[in-house]
């Protein structure tokens, strides 16, 4: 597709019909060029104009607009038609009053040189277009270095200049009013949906209900506006969605919503409830409401299950006992007859769920499986949710093994996956490995892409904690549809790890620690690979994670010893104390990220372990090609740097390479020493050392089974002897409302009165 920018003036709009101006949405005009800055415009010759379609800005009579567009259909009489990727109206800054233009002037320059420049001139605008370096520095503080910053500044920022002005005066941050004005192709239809429903950015920020209602109010908004309530109606459901829910009682999405807004009327939200169909579902028994995009999400996904597990399952395997017998030669040891069973299971069903205790063998048995296909010349792909995870599935089968995202070939330009339904994966069998912690949208993607006929084999442990988002694991097991076994025999030489028995224990809710005292170093196990250092109050925990982390520290690389605990908070006071300890400041570059009067302060200096903690889509390697980083990639911080995007640090992250992230993104890039025990689910490393203080609502055997079973080679807890036991004792495997589990056991009950599918795939949710 060629793009093509410049200026143009409105000549006539064809839709909609009748009309000389508009204002603002789906539109279809033409233009008369200007001045074209990239690219070639091809123009009518009768006309000497050309057509451009999609979501316009308000167009106003005979009015100039900058735009960018990139080529469309081409009509047999009219010629060429342009899709619209981004419009602004040519407006003339200095025309504008001084508060705006002082909105825009802020995101360019810093406070003191905003107010350096208006000491020194009546209108700076006009100087920093017509871009007078020299004049700039006549300002008290402007040299010529800054003044060739802000010029450069404000032509990188000036096609969203009309939107600074307008929205900043409701302290919408810059970053988001670009991510608005991209979402929207135009600053000033931006504006206008804004404006009009400022709750627009819940779904394209991210921005919480409570802060866009601010906005809201201060606009002059009704406390009981339709708008308002709706948008607080999905703020309840998608705030349920986060935990795990796809549907609430109506009765407590009533109650929530009264208890925000007293004085709504509740025939006023059922009117919104029923009649807003696009955007809310009720069940037939008027029981149960969703969000539409959750219900057929969970539709989706059950029939994309259905589709690959009724499909034919023509894998040849004969033979498969001969070849098992031969790794088995080959390896010195046999396999149970259990691992065979799960084997069998595997072969047998085009789709299937192994689970397994630590010890039980559970990757080589997937291992004997994979080699036996490959051997009958299948193709098989693995892949998890996080690089950790991947990387352990690589260690156990020898083969490559990748991210879901980098499986479907995520392309962070239009936000899609090249491998879909349309162009599935060329494989014959995926392998997904860490099923617990994947959400149903991602998992929804990975479904639509794997072609009818081939085989997913699912590894997972119900005991881990769960997935953020919508689970589907738990509901695949819940349905009785998906095949599924758990290996629980250990072999003989896993049962000399303390780590293996008292994890398997603990999953179990057994008191490993009853016959310990109740402070003091305790061993277990005959391989001494786990130990409890118990102590007598939380405030003793913080010394000896440091005495431990110094101790390991001194001979093992830092990539090899892992930190782990509850809370966010107790993650960045041990990680600044780690720092302090491995690396001290001593001339090296830092930036300081986070913030002082919320104590969530802290520097990253070259040489720290760092996470990312948010998906980067957009990050770029040292070569500066697109290479995303996701959520909980751990990596070395190795230098800070600056290039045309601006000042950016190097991270070499674990199983990905060397990237770049720039410096809107800083605030994304934590220390890692410590790390959460969510965040760690996928991992491992040599070293594990966990700190538990009591925590009532976190504390559970899900999150002491996962700390535990990080580790590869030597882990110890320390706790209170109390705080763990009763950890253990609290079974926090909560039931999450979904609607997957019974779409499978319909879909089940209709496969054994209807014939199989036809392999085709079903009409598609949102993703």
């Amino acid at each position: 597709m060629g793009i093509v920018k410049g200026t143009a003036r409105l000549k006539r709009i064809m839709y909609p019909k009748g009309v000389y101006s508009t204002d603002g949405g789906f539109t279809i005009a033409s233009f008369e060029p200007i001045s074209i800055e990239e690219g070639n415009i091809e123009v009518n010759e009768r006309f000497g104009t050309f057509t451009i379609k999609g979501e316009l800005p308000p167009l106003r009579d005979k009015g100039e607009y900058h735009f960018t567009v990139e080529e469309g259909d081409r009509h047999p009489q009219f010629g060429m038609s342009y899709e619209n990727v981004f419009m602004r109206q040519n407006v003339d800054l200095d025309t504008s009053d001084k508060t705006s233009v002082k909105n825009f002037l802020k995101v360019i320059m810093t406070e003191r040189q905003l107010d350096a420049l208006y000491d020194a001139f009546d209108d700076p605008m006009s100087i920093i277009e017509e871009g007078d370096i020299s004049k700039l520095t006549e300002a008290k503080g402007i040299g010529i270095k800054t003044a060739e910053r802000i010029i450069n500044h404000y032509e990188s920022q000036k096609d969203y200049s009309v939107a600074y002005m307008e929205l900043g005066e409701y302290d919408i941050s810059p970053k988001t009013i670009r991510k608005v004005v991209t979402f929207y192709g135009s600053p000033e239809l931006a504006i206008l949906k804004i404006k009009e429903d400022p709750y627009e950015l819940m779904k394209i920020d991210g921005y919480g209900f409570k802060t866009c209602d601010a906005i809201f109010m201060r606009t002059g908004g009704s406390a009981n506006d339709p708008i308002r309530i709706r948008s607080f109606l999905i703020h309840v459901l998608k705030e349920e969605a986060s935990k795990g829910h796809t549907w609430s009682s109506l009765l407590d999405v009533f109650k929530a919503t009264i208890e925000y807004i007293p004085s709504a009327e509740k025939t006023m939200i059922g009117k919104i409830l029923t009649e807003k169909t696009d955007l809310f579902y009720l069940s037939e028994d008027k029981k149960r409401i969703s969000l539409v995009d959750y219900q057929k999400l969970e539709t989706l996904v059950s029939e994309e299950l259905n589709r690959l597990l009724t499909a034919e399952n023509s894998f040849d395997y004969e033979g498969w006992e001969d070849d098992v017998a031969s790794t088995e030669e080959n390896q010195g040891w046999s396999f149970t007859d259990q691992q065979k069973e799960a084997m069998l299971m595997m072969l047998d069903n085009n789709v299937s769920l192994l689970q397994g205790y630590g010890g039980t063998g559970k990757t080589t048995t997937l291992k004997a499986v994979a080699d036996v296909l490959e051997s009958k010349g299948y193709i098989y792909a693995q892949c998890a949710l996080s690089g950790k995870a991947s990387n352990n599935l690589t260690l156990v089968t020898g083969k490559d093994g990748s991210t879901i995202h980098r499986l479907l070939s995520y392309n962070p330009i239009d936000g899609g996956f090249f491998y879909n339904n349309k162009n599935p994966l060329p494989y014959d069998i995926i392998i997904l490995d860490e099923v617990s912690m994947v959400d149903a949208r991602l998992f929804a993607h990975l479904l639509l892409a794997i072609r009818t006929g081939a085989k997913l084999i699912m590894l997972g442990d119900s005991q881990q904690l769960e997935s953020i988002g919508i689970p589907v694991m738990i509901p695949m097991i819940a349905s009785e549809l998906i095949p599924t076994m758990t290996l629980t025999q250990i072999h003989r030489q896993a049962q000399m790890s303390a780590v293996v028995t008292d994890s398997i224990a603990i999953r179990q809710g057994v008191n490993v620690l009853k016959d310990a005292p109740s402070s003091g170093r305790v061993v277990h196990g005959e391989l001494k690979d786990l130990e409890y250092e118990l102590v007598n109050s939380d405030d003793e925990i913080f010394v000896n994670v440091m005495k431990e982390f110094y101790k390991h520290m001194k001979k093992n690389d830092i990539n090899d010893i892992q930190i782990l605990t509850q809370t966010r908070k107790k993650c960045l006071e041990i990680n600044r104390a780690c720092q302090k300890v491995y690396n001290a400041y001593n001339g090296q570059d830092q930036v300081e990220v986070g913030s002082k009067e919320k104590d969530t302060d802290y520097y990253l200096r070259v040489g720290d372990k760092v996470m990312n903690v948010k998906n980067n889509y957009n990050s770029v390697d040292e070569f500066d090609q697109i290479c995303p980083v996701f959520n909980g990639n751990i990596g070395i911080l190795e230098d800070f740097g600056k290039d045309d995007d601006g000042n950016y640090m190097l991270i070499n992250f674990e199983g990905i390479g060397r990237i770049k992230i720039h410096e809107d993104n800083y605030n994304t890039i934590e220390l890692a020493y410590c790390i959460s025990i969510h965040k760690s689910q996928g991992s491992s490393s040599k070293v594990i050392i966990i700190a538990l203080p009591f925590h009532y609502l976190l504390n559970s055997r899900q999150l002491v089974y996962t700390a535990i079973t990080r580790t590869r080679e030597y882990c110890i807890v320390i706790a209170m002897k109390n705080t763990f036991v009763k950890a253990v004792q609290k079974d926090d495997v909560s039931f999450k409302r979904t609607y997957l589990a019974d779409y499978l056991k319909d879909l089940s009950e209709n496969s054994r009165e209807e014939d199989a599918g036809d392999g085709q795939h079903p009409v598609q949710a949102t993703l």
